[in-house]
């Protein structure tokens, strides 16, 4: 039984490892690098202000940075981000045991306050 629960715990670290972290990173590379020979260097007008690569990149950070970091911000404001985590929050019966729990806690510390 211990080995089951080793492997499905290396398995939840990989994923979380590779969706996260690495599989990002290699994709946001992958992508700056195709941009850049297909779009830069094949237009006249932008391989003029983007001379070289890293040229590229620095600008293509800030502005992705900005619009990423924006678009994340009104997601978790306005979009999805509630409601994802409610449907996380309701599936997930230690995150039930847990708010269970807190209200307890509250009711014995309203009974504690009013003796």
């Amino acid at each position: 039984m211990k080995d089951n629960k080793l492997i499905w715990k290396l398995w939840y670290y990989f994923r979380r490892g590779h969706g996260n972290y690495l599989a990002f990173f290699m994709s946001l590379g992958t992508f700056t690098i195709v941009a850049y020979n297909l779009m830069i260097k094949e237009i006249h007008e932008l391989s003029s202000i983007f001379t070289n690569m890293t040229t590229f990149l620095v600008v293509f950070v800030i502005i992705y940075g900005l619009l990423t970091t924006i678009i994340g911000w009104q997601d978790v404001k306005r979009g999805s981000f509630r409601t994802e985590s409610r449907l996380v929050f309701d599936k997930n019966p230690r995150m039930k045991e847990m708010y269970d729990n807190v209200n307890e806690i509250n009711e014995r510390i309203k009974k504690l306050e009013n003796k």
